[in-house]
């Protein structure tokens, strides 16, 4: 079965700027025909949001890596008590246990950390700075930036 919607709107026109650049969103194309794939390769995803889980998996998958996900920090803990992993994606902003506080407890957990990339919707100077004093390897801001992303990869994932 198929619905059709119908939807209308008014808008107003409020400058003559163009939004984006057609340049921009070919190279972006040409940027995902340029994946590099990592079978064999595994992640973990920790994000207290479902939405946020499905469409991370679904941008891991594409790069042919085994994705785990789970919702919170205690179940990452638990996770990593019986799994290797060869790269941890990691929200920061989680009810109950932080990013931070997760960071920490693995740390303390007297296992081979993989890489750990925190995952943030915070976007200000000296972020990166922060995260690796925290014990993270490197972070990535959501919505994920794919160029951000094949870099973070090509990096941790060789």
């Amino acid at each position: 079965d198929v619905s059709n919607y119908e939807i209308s709107f008014s808008a107003k026109i409020i400058n003559n700027h163009p939004i984006g650049d057609i340049k921009e969103k070919e190279s972006s194309i040409k940027d995902q025909e340029d994946v590099v794939n990592y079978p064999g390769k595994k992640a973990l995803v920790v994000d207290d949001n479902n939405l946020n889980l499905i469409i991370e998996k679904k941008i891991l998958s594409a790069y042919k890596i085994d994705v785990t996900t789970c919702i919170s920090g205690l179940e990452c803990l638990t996770l990593m008590k019986n799994n290797q992993y060869d790269i941890i994606f990691l929200d920061h902003m989680m009810p109950e246990m932080d990013g931070i506080q997760v960071m920490h407890e693995l740390k303390t957990m007297g296992i081979k950390l993989p890489p750990v990339v925190a995952l943030t919707a915070n976007q200000y100077s000296g972020l990166g700075e922060m995260y690796v004093k925290e014990g993270f390897s490197s972070y990535l801001s959501k919505p994920i930036n794919h160029k951000e992303l094949k870099k973070i990869l090509k990096q941790f994932l060789k």
